[in-house]
């Protein structure tokens, strides 16, 4: 897997080609085609897996289709607290754009939630790096974090299985025959070397004046 859920800080190394294509393979009319390097400037800005964050905006946004991230480009749900669901104008901040959205989730996850700031003491896990910690505080649905857990989980399948289908394994093979061989011959010849050295008749030395 590309994800640790015990550990959302743990970046992998992946694409931005390959975040999207996971995503339109998942759900084909989505609203985040074209942000899949927004997703990893955030990665490697604030140390929040990539994969982990796509998820979790798929998650709270039905994968951009959402009326929030459609009309306020909030693609994590934030703010959108249960008490304002009848009134739009408090419901959910608003971005400029999506992108600004990725960047603000990724920098409070990094330092609102693994690390304190004292102007949102609330939102602190104490430490804690996994999943569910963040989703006990994140979302009032307890089996928030579950959901994250399988869709980064398909994700990463889907990643993972474009990988292999793009693995020219015969080439791989000759290339691994190849080594071998030559390791083989490096071999047999430090055992020539040694046979020769120990085979040679050694001159005693004279002691006679």
């Amino acid at each position: 897997m590309y994800f640790n859920k015990n550990d959302i800080s743990e970046i992998i190394e992946v694409t931005a080609e390959e975040l999207e294509n996971a995503v339109n393979t998942l759900k084909e009319n989505n609203g985040l085609k074209g942000l899949g390097a927004y997703f990893i400037e955030a990665q490697n800005k604030y140390n929040i897996n990539a994969i982990m964050l796509v998820a979790i905006a798929c998650l709270e946004s039905a994968y951009g289709t959402s009326k929030l991230a459609i009309e306020k480009n909030n693609l994590f749900g934030l703010r959108a607290n249960d008490e304002y669901r009848d009134d739009p104008s408090k419901y959910g901040d608003y971005f400029s754009t999506k992108e600004d959205c990725i960047d603000y989730a990724g920098h409070k996850l990094r330092y609102q939630y693994l690390e304190e700031d004292e102007k949102a003491p609330w939102c602190y896990c104490n430490g804690e790096t996994d999943i569910y910690s963040i989703g006990s505080i994140w979302c009032s649905n307890p089996e928030w974090g579950d959901y994250v857990v399988d869709l980064s989980t398909r994700l990463s399948k889907v990643i993972e299985s474009e990988r292999d289908s793009h693995i020219d394994y015969k080439s791989k093979y000759l290339k691994e025959k190849d080594k071998l061989d030559r390791i083989r011959a490096i071999l047999n010849e430090d055992e020539i070397d040694t046979y020769n050295l120990e085979d040679e008749e050694e001159d005693e030395p004279s002691y006679e004046y």
